[in-house]
């Protein structure tokens, strides 16, 4: 039984978009890419469906109410063990309508909540996102990342 256990991670991600923007936020003191920005995530916790553990990490990040059949499944991708600690999967959905405006609702662990042109991203934009919101918006629903021979950047 043990060489069929599978240590994942599972992160969800917002995808919003508005008048051609997106919105990225920029992560402070949380111990991994600070400075960079990125989608409002988080980590989906024991025994917690994924559509629910993004509206809860969009309350806690940026303040706004989403719901559940306002939340549209985009892409999925996987990342390496080689890479982290274990294997990650990134879940991206398109928030299609939230209520409230988005802002930062977490200044300990964001430097700014801010809508980019989708043409002009900032260069610290974190590149396993980045990566991912290029195959979403390409319309592609499953994607890996990091898993060439040789590639060796940690997350």
């Amino acid at each position: 039984m043990g060489k069929h256990v599978l240590n994942v991670k599972v992160a969800v991600l917002a995808y919003f978009e508005k008048d051609g923007r997106i919105l990225l936020q920029k992560r402070k003191n949380s111990g991994w890419r600070d400075g960079w920005y990125g989608l409002v995530a988080g980590h989906v916790e024991n025994d917690e469906p994924y559509k629910s553990a993004l509206r809860r990490e969009v309350k806690e990040e940026v303040g706004v109410d989403v719901r559940e059949e306002d939340l549209e499944f985009a892409h999925l991708l996987l990342l390496p063990a080689k890479l982290s600690d274990c294997q990650r999967l990134y879940v991206y959905f398109r928030v299609t309508k939230w209520e409230g405006e988005p802002s930062n609702a977490e200044p300990e662990r964001c430097d700014d909540v801010r809508w980019f042109d989708k043409s002009s991203l900032p260069e610290n934009l974190i590149p396993v996102v980045k990566f991912g919101m290029e195959k979403m918006t390409a319309g592609e629903m499953y994607s890996e990342f990091g898993w060439e021979p040789g590639y060796k950047e940690k997350l």
